[in-house]
């Protein structure tokens, strides 16, 4: 299963909401087109600016890849939770690709796991999968960066699901012995992917105005 948005569906830019497809001829993948989400200034911590929903087609194993870039004046959320992808299984958000603190450091969260999971020093149901392959990449506003992740579900009840991150090519991170689903289902597959760039964590207002881009949005799953 392969599904890509890359906002080519129209040569003209359009808008819904905080959500719009703009021109850019430096688009790295799919010029001109790419997708904006806005931040106008007062918004509130703890949402994003419009949810976009993609199926996942219930894969064991997900490749997601999508070029990113923030807004040269993007202003970093209090709780330096900046948050670009959703993915969900067994009906529940569990894997977040996002950007940790001012310095943009793109990495993994893992939330309301079946069982607790240790990184970083924590052990929890929810943690940030920080880099761990000796290279701690920063995404730098006005340019773009190509993030790319690997998920792979677990079997009911079993710590054997994994999660593996790249940033510009470079793998950067690969965490294993993950419960994403308990033994209650018979069978754990990723659901759906959402694009739903929530700004924190509560609390903080934005500022200025700012945004961020979406180019070529590559989707794959396999059994």
């Amino acid at each position: 299963m392969t599904s890509i948005f890359d906002g080519e569906g129209s040569a003209i830019p359009f808008r819904v909401g905080n959500w719009s497809v703009v021109q850019d001829a430096t688009a790295p993948r799919s010029p001109s087109a790419v997708t904006r989400m806005t931040y106008p200034a007062g918004f509130a911590g703890g949402s994003g600016p419009l949810e976009l929903n993609f199926g996942a087609a219930n894969a064991k194993a997900l490749y997601v890849g999508a070029w990113v870039r923030w807004s040269p004046n993007y202003q970093n959320h209090p709780t330096g939770v900046n948050k670009i992808l959703h993915v969900w299984t067994c009906g529940i958000n569990r894997v977040v690709l996002m950007a940790r603190g001012n310095s943009l450091v793109p990495i993994i969260g893992l939330q309301q796991l079946a069982a607790p999971y240790t990184a970083g020093g924590a052990t929890s149901t929810s943690v940030h999968l920080l880099p761990n392959q000796g290279f701690s990449p920063v995404m730098t506003r006005g340019a773009w960066s190509h993030l790319e992740l690997y998920v792979v579900a677990n079997t009911p009840g079993v710590a054997d699901g994994t999660a593996t991150l790249w940033a510009d090519g470079v793998r950067v991170g690969h965490y294993i012995g993950i419960m994403y689903c308990g033994a209650s289902v018979s069978r754990s597959t990723w659901d759906t992917l959402k694009h739903n760039p929530t700004w924190g964590g509560i609390g903080g207002t934005v500022t200025n105005t700012m945004w961020l881009d979406l180019d070529h949005l590559k989707v794959t799953g396999k059994n």
